[in-house]
């Protein structure tokens, strides 16, 4: 995975469940094009458009990894949910701000944030989660085709 100005190894991020490695790739990609958007000064309509489609998709990643969670009851669910909610509140706020200014750029300062919270979330709390999954399929207790 590649965004721009911030270059990912795959390794870095594959977590060995494909549905999750698919999630990662889009949101990569949705973050990526918010970053060429605002790096050639594309408008607030766009701007709002590609903000709007990275928070739809992190929204359906996010409920897909919080049913898996509370399915398998996993004892820190309700930690790596309230990053999702963390998360989620800072994209909604950068997409008011482009829908109340009309700006079509966005500060250095929250482009890195996005970036440096996307890749640490998938290399720590995800990595996490899927490492358990991968236990619980070892072990019998999680039918492999269920949740990968």
């Amino acid at each position: 995975m590649r965004v721009p100005d911030f270059e990912v190894d795959d390794d870095e991020l594959y977590l060995g469940i494909s549905v999750l490695d698919a999630d990662h790739r889009i949101l990569c990609e949705c973050l990526g094009e918010l970053l060429r958007a605002t790096s050639t000064c594309a408008d607030a309509g766009r701007l709002d458009e590609i903000a709007q489609r990275l928070i739809d998709c992190a929204k359906d990643h996010f409920c897909r990894e919080q049913e898996w969670m509370e399915a398998i009851n996993y004892e820190k669910g309700d930690a790596h949910q309230q990053e999702h909610q963390r998360l989620l509140g800072d994209l909604t706020i950068i997409l008011n701000h482009i829908r109340a200014n009309g700006e079509y750029a966005l500060g250095d300062e929250v482009l890195g944030f996005l970036q440096g919270w996307l890749i640490d979330h998938i290399k720590g709390a995800d990595k996490e989660f899927a490492d358990h999954l991968a236990m619980l399929n070892e072990s019998g207790r999680t039918a492999q085709g269920e949740i990968t």
